[in-house]
């Protein structure tokens, strides 16, 4: 019996089109235009080769051996030009280079604008007017050390050692990808509500059939729980396979543990619509908006629309933040990128499913109750 109704289930859950293009279709769209927005920002943070024109006055051997080593390599810092002057400010008026330089008795720089490519340019002819400066005076006043100058000066010395406090994806933007996950995970309070609507014989035909069947009342709702569980957690999978082979977005090496949050995710949302959807006897459409209300506002608040949006939170009310499914859902991705698999994880974990079960549990004893005068 159980299976027989776990089946149709099933079926009748995979047929809901409206419902399932929230929870599979919407998110690969929001999915695709997050990676166009934030790969657009991400190329546009990378470094390039910044092209400039040299107008030489006068020939320095020893600049144009700096500047040759600096247009090497697979990504050079400067793609040079010798021209004549009048070509030059063509050039720099018509936006083809960032900067001038003018080789003479003193090296100069000509900009049109202020940028990050134009702070290089001016830095780096600093340090070589500083380094050339301290050649000069060391080749005058004590020859005998110009050798050992010039060494150290040909050498980056640096007091600063880099090191990462973790291996995790560190770009901000991955953020976002946590809480769409955590988005598509509450809606699947959608397929929650529609089991309650398949159940109750006063919003549905099917439910009021139901009602007069002869099987048990909390088989066919478990039954109906189930079966809307495993069309999330298909809708879940596609969408977590999506981003990961098909956009390449970087969620680590947790995979496992990220499956693990997505599963349990799933679970809570289906659970918080199965236990809004049992509360009342108000009308479907009504219900609907409620859940949809409830997890855009859970949503936002955890990040989805501004990514410091839960830390803010963290400090003005930070009870949201664990009671909050969406919060905890995306904080077990970041704590998984950032600190590996760790207490805070587990206790985000934990805590999802102390909340699944309780409204689990709350719904059935709601729906129980429920009882009609005639259908």
């Amino acid at each position: 019996m159980f299976l027989h109704i776990l089946k149709y289930n099933f079926i009748s859950a995979l047929r809901v089109k409206q419902l399932n293009f929230w929870i599979l279709i919407f998110p690969i769209i929001l999915g695709t235009l997050f990676n166009i927005a934030f790969s657009g920002i991400m190329d546009s943070e990378k470094f390039k080769t910044i092209p400039v024109v040299i107008v030489e006055k006068s020939e320095n051997k020893n600049f144009s051996s700096v500047v040759d080593s600096l247009t090497v390599g697979d990504t050079p810092m400067l793609k040079v030009e010798y021209i004549d002057e009048e070509k030059a400010l063509d050039k720099l008026k018509n936006g083809d280079c960032k900067g001038i330089i003018y080789v003479d008795e003193k090296i100069s720089l000509t900009v049109s604008s202020n940028g990050i490519e134009q702070s290089i340019l001016k830095s780096f002819l600093e340090q070589y007017s500083s380094r050339e400066t301290i050649i000069t005076e060391t080749a005058v006043n004590n020859p005998a050390a110009l050798n050992e100058v010039i060494a150290q000066l040909s050498n980056e010395i640096t007091t600063i050692e880099t090191i990462n406090l973790t291996d995790g994806n560190m770009d901000m933007s991955i953020q976002y990808f946590y809480n769409l996950i955590a988005m598509t995970c509450l809606f699947g309070s959608y397929l929650g509500v529609n089991t309650i609507i398949n159940n109750q014989g006063n919003l549905s035909a099917v439910g009021a059939r139901k009602c007069i069947s002869s099987a048990k009342k909390y088989i066919t709702l478990i039954a109906g729980l189930l079966s809307a569980y495993i069309v999330h957690i298909i809708c879940l999978g596609v969408n977590l396979l999506y981003l990961i082979f098909v956009l390449r977005i970087d969620f680590g090496d947790k995979i496992p543990q990220i499956v693990l949050t997505t599963v349990i995710g799933g679970f809570a949302g289906i659970a918080m619509g199965f236990f809004i959807g049992s509360i009342g006897k108000i009308s479907t459409n009504a219900k609907i908006g409620i859940l949809t209300s409830i997890s855009l506002i859970l949503c936002f608040f955890s990040g989805l629309m501004a990514h410091n949006m839960r830390m803010k939170v963290e400090n003005i009310f930070p009870v949201l933040n664990k009671i909050s499914p969406a919060a905890l859902i995306a904080d077990s991705f970041h704590s998984l990128n950032i600190y590996g698999v760790s207490e805070r994880f587990y206790t985000n974990i934990i805590t999802l499913i102390i909340i699944s079960v309780i409204f689990t549990i709350g719904g059935l004893i709601l729906t129980r109750r429920d009882s009609y005068a005639n259908l």
